[in-house]
């Protein structure tokens, strides 16, 4: 008798879930909707499917738990083609999801049967410290052998006044091969490492005493660490140095402000060839609130400024992000600003033959004079400074930072950001790695710890190669160190 009743109570129940998803018809007989697993990977899931034609709205839903319908679910996406297939990127790696189509007809919903799937592991393949006593880390040149590094140390042990600049060499087991030193003055600092056509390096450096720009100098050396030249360019008592730069090619230009009389200033724009030579040298007056912020040189040099903009608004100095491009001759073609004048900056830039990628922060205002929420912001624009797509996230009290923009070898965009949770304080950081398709489709993120971890690692540089992600950065402000995964 108790297994009678028990039989009777889970047939009701059965009859009672199909009647809420709408197949306790008659109609329902002839209603289609079938879903299959075709690929799942650590952060994507690729389905087919086919549903009857009669069905409307179809959409796929997925939940990460197997309750999963129309009112519970975390995501969705429309379906426009039958007999076709679709894949849902940025899934968490490790986890399990819940999936299945929903169709509407005559005002009642239809379901699939729901199809559980587990994402695989993105693994974490070498997680070490790379060099000791190193607390910043400039460059990062991918080569076939190994990694030519621009860091920088204390001369002294940590928190010293002396600043050192370290060019070295790591293998692809990440072993230091060679590395050489550059230490002129108390502060030393490293711009660029350029990457020449005839296999050698050109680094451009600064050096002072901690008040005014004493040098400026070039030093080329070989695969080896042998230095070849090192050259020094007549230019004293520049006041704030060099602009952050890149080169095109061979082609190297350095632009510095350079203290006129008083508080007069005015740019100083020079090149230089493969063996130092110097080949253009101009100055350039400008007003008094005209400021460079990283300039992205092009061939025969042309140039994008990218940055920030101040705003002066209702009393209030704001910031647009900016992007300008200049002509040889630093006349201005364009100028163009983004975000809504709260405080948003453009901090890294990628330009390629076609776009104009850069990577910042995006504050938007909670309603509350000068009170703000930042958005972790990744932008792409045309060479003309037409947004193509942008990309915006947010969690209350956290602000973020990007370190580096680059494309991978797949051609996608990998953007490396620093999140801090800052309720009014520092509380904990975490890494995170975003990749993106060239439509702007998020296809995955990578964080390097959970909420309230205690790992104090700063990214910095991000590079793919042989089919992992390596992310540079300084760990517990001291060591350079290194976090490989693989996503499978």
């Amino acid at each position: 008798m108790k297994k009678r009743i028990l039989l009777f109570t889970i047939l009701v129940l059965t009859i009672a879930c199909s009647k809420e998803e709408g197949t306790n018809t008659e109609q329902s007989n002839n209603i289609v909707l079938n879903l299959e697993l075709n690929n799942n990977t650590s952060f994507s899931s690729s389905f087919e499917y086919n549903y009857s034609s009669q069905l409307e709205n179809i959409k796929l839903i997925w939940n990460n738990v197997i309750e999963v319908n129309i009112e519970n679910k975390i995501g969705e996406k429309e379906v426009l083609n039958n007999n076709s297939s679709l894949t849902i990127y940025n899934l968490e790696h490790s986890k399990s999801y819940f999936f299945r189509l929903v169709g509407e007809l005559n005002n009642q919903k239809y379901y699939s049967e729901i199809i559980t799937v587990i994402t695989s592991e993105i693994e974490l393949t070498f997680n070490s410290n790379i060099i000791e006593n190193t607390y910043k880390i400039t460059k990062v040149i991918n080569k076939n052998n190994g990694f030519i590094l621009g860091t920088f140390e204390f001369s002294s042990g940590q928190y010293s006044t002396d600043h050192l600049i370290r060019i070295s060499k790591i293998n692809n087991q990440f072993n230091q091969e060679w590395s050489f030193t550059i230490n002129e003055l108390e502060w030393n600092d490293l711009y660029e490492i350029i990457d020449l056509e005839d296999g050698n390096f050109i680094a451009i450096c600064t050096t002072s005493n901690g008040t005014n720009i004493g040098k400026v100098f070039a030093i080329k050396f070989d695969n080896n660490g042998n230095q070849i030249w090192k050259k020094y360019y007549p230019y004293q008592d520049w006041q704030s140095g060099l602009v952050d730069f890149n080169s095109y090619e061979n082609e190297i230009y350095l632009m510095a402000l350079v203290n006129k009389q008083g508080h007069q200033y005015f740019y100083r724009e020079f090149s230089i060839d493969s063996d130092g030579n110097i080949i253009i040298d101009q100055n350039i007056d400008v007003s008094d609130n005209f400021y460079f912020y990283f300039l992205a040189y092009q061939p025969f040099g042309e140039k994008f400024d990218v940055g920030a903009k101040y705003i002066h608004n209702n009393n209030q100095y704001l910031l647009d992000a900016m992007i300008e491009k200049y002509d040889t001759n630093n006349d201005l073609i364009w100028s163009k600003q983004y975000g809504d004048e709260g405080r948003d900056v453009f901090e890294k830039t990628l330009i390629d033959e076609d776009y104009i990628i850069t990577a910042g922060f995006n504050n938007h205002s909670t309603g509350v004079p000068l009170d703000f929420d930042t958005y972790k912001w990744v932008h792409v624009t045309d060479k003309l400074g037409n947004k193509i797509w942008e990309y915006e996230e947010n969690r209350k009290n956290f602000i973020y930072h990007a370190y580096d923009i680059k494309k991978d070898n797949d051609n996608d965009i990998l953007a490396l950001f620093f999140d801090i949770y800052y309720p009014g304080s520092h509380v904990y950081n975490k890494a995170t790695l975003l990749k993106f398709d060239s439509l702007g489709n998020l296809l995955w993120t990578f964080k390097d710890g959970e909420d309230y971890n205690t790992d104090d690692f700063h990214p910095k540089k991000v590079i793919h190669k042989n089919g992992e992600y390596l992310i540079f950065g300084i760990k517990e402000g001291n060591t350079l160190w290194l976090k490989k995964i693989k996503v499978n």
